[in-house]
């Protein structure tokens, strides 16, 4: 009897990225945070501080979201998947706890287990390790910001705050103390306050 041939599969979709990229966690309503690509490790992991054991396999835990400020995005709590010791680049073991949660990279939503640990001395906020990145995501390590950097805020004043800049002779004043608003908050005179303009209005 003759054995029936394999059934044709089609292979996953894989998408390229680069070796940083900005990510989303839908679950925990964190936008546009810097993630690594490292395929040098088994596991991913996250940022964060404040970790705190809840009854009921459980745990609380604040998210840094960026590496310049150290500013706390939100504080989550999450079930806690596993624990596990593990041993940092630095040969360094240590207990970890781990979650699942949402990722979205690019077009791809998965679920992903990260490791909850101090990351603030790192370059990025989030590294995804193979587990993270396998059947979706081909790395180029070459590149960074392959699926588009983050929008920047726009630096220009919107058409009000000119106009309002301008009547007051090119300074922001605080309507309470009648001084500037700026890194110095110290009163212009007149003859500052014109000066001033014209430097605006020739940029």
């Amino acid at each position: 009897m003759k054995s029936k041939p394999p059934t044709p599969t089609t292979p996953p979709k894989h998408i390229t990225i680069g070796w940083r990229e900005y990510a989303d966690f839908p679950d925990w309503h964190v936008r546009g945070i810097v993630v690594k690509a490292d395929t040098g490790a088994r596991t991913g992991a996250i940022d964060v501080a404040e970790i705190e054991e809840l009854p009921g396999d459980r745990v609380r835990f604040a998210i840094r979201v960026t590496r310049k400020t150290g500013k706390i995005s939100r504080h989550i709590e999450a079930d806690i998947s596993r624990r596990s010791r593990v041993r940092s680049a630095f040969g360094h073991a240590r207990d970890r706890l781990f979650v699942h949660t949402t990722i979205k990279l690019g077009e791809v939503v998965k679920t992903v287990e990260l490791g909850l640990v101090s990351r603030k001395k790192m370059l990025c906020r989030v590294l995804l390790g193979r587990k993270a990145l396998e059947s979706h995501f081909l790395i180029d390590s070459g590149r960074r910001y392959v699926l588009g950097r983050k929008p920047r805020q726009a630096k220009k004043l919107k058409e009000a705050d000119v106009k309002r800049e301008i009547d007051l002779g090119g300074i922001t004043v605080d309507a309470t103390t009648g001084r500037e608003v700026s890194d110095r908050l110290k009163p212009l005179s007149k003859d500052g306050a014109v000066k001033k303009v014209k430097k605006e209005l020739k940029q």
